[in-house]
């Protein structure tokens, strides 16, 4: 089993001052009392779904993509995008 280096000095015994500890007692020793264990993020924001968007999108990576999923000569994801977006304010 692999182990990080932490467990293997530690179970390799140069650290007996610890051993009667229990497992949270150890931790709570060896780490900074200022870390958090879990850090809370953001929720990523959803938008709403944008049905002629999907319609300029699949329009625009079959004009840019070949059969087998490649891009193009001269095309790219980014070139795609443009496109969708253009197509997107046609259909206004």
């Amino acid at each position: 089993m692999l182990m990080g280096a932490w467990e293997d000095g530690f179970r390799a015994g140069w650290s007996e001052a610890y051993k009667d500890m229990g497992w949270d007692e150890r931790v709570s020793k060896m780490m900074p009392a200022s870390a958090p264990l879990r850090v809370q993020r953001k929720k990523k924001r959803v938008g709403k779904k944008d049905p002629k968007m999907a319609r300029a999108l699949r329009k625009a990576n079959s004009m840019g993509r070949k059969k087998s999923g490649g891009f193009k000569k001269g095309w790219s994801q980014g070139k795609i995008m443009k496109k969708a977006h253009q197509l997107r304010r046609k259909m206004r």
